[in-house]
């Protein structure tokens, strides 16, 4: 897997009144949004080292959350750096709410050349595919619109495929391309979204603006969510 250049923390908060609301600052960004049970879901994304944050691993003998003992460490790290990120009180408080702190690395691989093993007994879909990083929240969706695909694939076996393997073949041909295009778009999203300093800052503004205007903000969104296949 490849490093996306960010890390995530996640957590979860009593439910306050559903509204998803994002917030930028200074290299890196908050989402919230609402969850099951009751819950709100917190996530804060910002630009890291790989290697910096794998010391810190090691440091606390906890590869990536075996349990949830280093979880105040985690809050108090995070609220420092909602600070200096510049985060309203709203987001500070926020995350004073948040129990249960998850912190990781943010990977991706490169969309796979191949989808199913020659005889067809292994057939690759959702992330064993295309592991995307969670910046358009795609992954699961994703992966549905593979099964949907590779259902109709199969349907049409006898009929317009005469074997499994063109079937297999054909749900790779329409589904690697619309996956691989998110990928590099979700890529992309992140990076912009978690840019530093004065200039960054402009720049990730001004994108935002443009693609506010343009409408090309929204049609990510949407163009993503809808079934691209047969």
């Amino acid at each position: 897997p490849h490093f996306t250049g960010q890390e995530e923390r996640e957590a979860a908060a009593a439910s306050d009144d559903g509204i998803v609301r994002q917030w930028f600052g200074d290299g890196g960004f908050v989402l919230q949004y609402a969850g099951a049970g009751g819950r709100e879901l917190f996530a804060h994304a910002f630009r890291c080292d790989e290697t910096s944050f794998r010391a810190d691993r090691m440091q606390k003998a906890d590869a990536e959350n075996v349990t949830y003992e280093e979880e105040t460490s985690i809050q108090a790290d995070c609220k420092k750096r909602l600070l200096a990120a510049g985060m309203p009180t709203t987001v500070l408080d926020l995350c004073s709410r948040c129990v249960r702190f998850i912190d990781t690395a943010t990977h991706y691989h490169e969309v796979l050349p191949t989808w199913s093993s020659e005889d067809g007994r292994v057939v690759l879909v959702g992330d064993s595919a295309h592991s995307m990083p969670p910046f358009l929240g795609q992954g699961a969706n994703q992966a549905v619109q593979d099964a949907h695909a590779l259902t109709i694939a199969l349907s049409r076996i006898g009929t317009e495929y005469a074997t499994l393997k063109q079937a297999l073949d054909a749900y790779e041909s329409v589904r690697c391309g619309p996956a691989s295009k998110l990928m590099l778009t979700s890529r992309l999203v992140g990076f912009v979204e978690t840019q530093r300093g004065p200039v960054g800052t402009i720049a990730r503004n001004g994108l935002f603006l443009i693609g506010g205007l343009t409408g090309a903000a929204s049609r990510a969104f949407v163009t993503a969510a809808i079934p691209r296949g047969f």
